[in-house]
């Protein structure tokens, strides 16, 4: 049994489903300074700051490769996603995230 490639406007629906999903973990993980600042809520993540810089570096080449080869679809809400990893604990992924905009304007 063969099966025939998926529909662009299937791919494209499954892609926001994709980010909309990326940016609710995101957001479950950072709210409520679960990042490892205050002491744990009750059914609260587990999940220390590190694991949120570990995240935002994962996030950051991906969006330099997004910049460099394609129009630069979905950067905006990857953007998003990666200033809400920024802002995790004491909020030093901002510097991390700084420097890699100032990377992103120095090329293009």
């Amino acid at each position: 049994m063969t099966t025939s490639p998926p529909k662009e406007s299937d791919q494209l629906e499954m892609v926001q489903e994709n980010r909309q999903l990326l940016q609710l973990l995101t957001t479950y993980i950072v709210r409520e300074n679960r990042c490892g600042v205050l002491p744990p809520f009750p059914h609260s993540s587990q999940v220390g700051e590190g694991a949120c810089t570990v995240l935002l570096s994962t996030l950051i080449p991906m969006a330099t490769e997004m910049l460099a080869n394609g129009d630069g679809t979905g950067f905006p809400e990857l953007m998003v996603v990666m200033a809400t990893l920024a802002g995790a604990g004491q909020g030093a992924g901002h510097l991390q995230l700084h420097s890699a905009a100032l990377d992103w304007l120095g090329r293009w």
